[in-house]
């Protein structure tokens, strides 16, 4: 990908806040930094779970191997 159609993207969890700020309805989430943050994340969101890449750039990330479910 070409710097400047990365530039055009925003990371999922932005994404998330921005929709919330206008009313709409998006699934819980967290960003986890490390193991013990994902731990913590998935005490408190409960199954099923979805863990997601999030890296500047990245837009595809199941492509990449970068999407985990259960």
């Amino acid at each position: 990908m070409q710097a400047d159609a990365a530039r055009r993207w925003l990371p999922e969890p932005e994404v998330k806040r921005l929709l919330r700020g206008v009313g709409v309805s998006v699934p819980a989430g967290r960003v986890a930094r490390d193991a013990a943050d994902v731990a913590s994340a998935a005490a408190g969101l409960g199954a099923p779970l979805v863990v997601k890449a999030v890296v500047p750039g990245l837009v595809h990330k199941s492509e990449v191997g970068a999407v985990r479910t259960g």
